[in-house]
């Protein structure tokens, strides 16, 4: 009866070794998730951008995973002027150029940190080279996001391509992801 509980509490200790595998079960903080996407701009134009997500880890893959920084950077601009990195805490949804040429980005919280606004979304320009937050331009309401919103850390692929990005309306998976994050809805409200 002893050594069966010797070797039971043996075998115990050997899967908890074996659980704690960080590359399966948690989430690395200091690692950082990136793939490249290709989005569509509202005049036809395609680019590519490279997207960089680092945050704080939680219990299996995607689970409680908070973004401490989101990265939006563009790597190739199909010959338009590049804007600079985009990089905060916020969801990029869309990356455009208004009818003037100028960058802008639409962008969402995750998480409440620092938003202290129940409107829901954001908008940045490009000025003077660098982002800057500007009054949100209501025409953008309904508007579809351009920058991939259904994420899954570690099943990313290297390289998304447009006729990758799910529809919304169809996909399954869009009902594990927020309307919020669907679809630019300037009428929803979060608690923020």
């Amino acid at each position: 009866m002893l050594k069966l509980k010797k070797y039971g509490l043996l075998l115990v200790g050997i899967l908890c070794l074996s659980a704690c595998d960080t590359e399966k079960l948690w989430i690395d903080d200091s690692k950082i998730f990136h793939w490249q996407e290709q989005v569509q701009l509202s005049d036809g134009k395609v680019i590519w951008i490279e997207r960089r997500l680092a945050g704080n880890g939680g219990f299996l893959p995607d689970s409680d995973f908070e973004v401490t920084k989101n990265e939006v950077e563009v790597v190739d601009a199909a010959g338009l002027n590049k804007p600079p990195l985009w990089s905060d805490r916020w969801k990029p949804m869309v990356l455009d150029r208004d009818e003037h040429g100028v960058w802008y980005m639409v962008v969402i919280p995750r998480h409440c940190h620092d938003w202290n606004s129940t409107f829901p979304y954001r908008q940045y320009k490009v000025i003077n080279g660098a982002w800057q937050q500007v009054d949100f331009d209501m025409r953008l309401d309904r508007r579809r996001p351009n920058i991939e919103w259904y994420i899954r850390l570690k099943e990313m692929p290297e390289k998304l391509y447009l006729m990758d990005k799910p529809e919304w309306e169809s996909d399954p998976r869009s009902s594990k992801v927020s309307p919020e994050f669907q679809i630019i809805d300037t009428e929803y409200r979060i608690g923020c």
